[in-house]
């Protein structure tokens, strides 16, 4: 026999007994063996968690800030910036990237396009940012700002 929850927990202990309806991406899972529930994904992305994610390759490009979220990205949940990204033979729109840290960078420029490296120091070491000031990229994102 279950004893009673003191009267003003009664509220916490009510809403942990609640049913929750699943999140999209469990219905996505329960698809039939062998039907796609998304869009074939651009070269360089992938789908995880009804998000587009932009797999980070070392380069310039620019980018432009939506803002910093949480998001799974196939493997854990993490702060994610949604963005636009320029990069040579690429152009993508609304992408989430799967770097907390990359995203943490980026975050600062928030709202703007922005020319940025994307390396990292080692195999297994986070994605960073470093900002381009001075060059071709540099001039494309300042022209891309005033125009906006």
């Amino acid at each position: 026999m279950r004893a009673a929850p003191p009267p003003e927990y009664a509220a916490a202990y009510a809403s942990m007994q609640r049913e929750y309806p699943p999140p999209p991406a469990v219905e996505a899972r329960r698809a039939p063996v062998g039907t796609r529930v998304y869009p074939e994904p651009p070269a360089g992305c992938y789908w995880a968690s009804n998000r587009l994610f932009w797999t980070p390759v070392a380069g310039d490009a620019l980018f432009f800030v939506h803002g910093l979220d949480v998001a799974n990205n196939g493997h854990k949940e993490i702060a994610s910036s949604l963005v636009d990204l320029r990069k040579v033979g690429q152009e993508l729109d609304g992408v989430a990237l799967p770097s907390s840290t990359l995203s943490r960078d980026l975050a600062v420029w928030a709202g703007r396009w922005v020319a940025v490296r994307v390396r990292r120091d080692g195999r297994r070491q986070p994605w960073r940012a470093v900002p381009i000031t001075h060059g071709l990229w540099a001039e494309h994102a300042d022209a891309l700002n005033t125009a906006a």
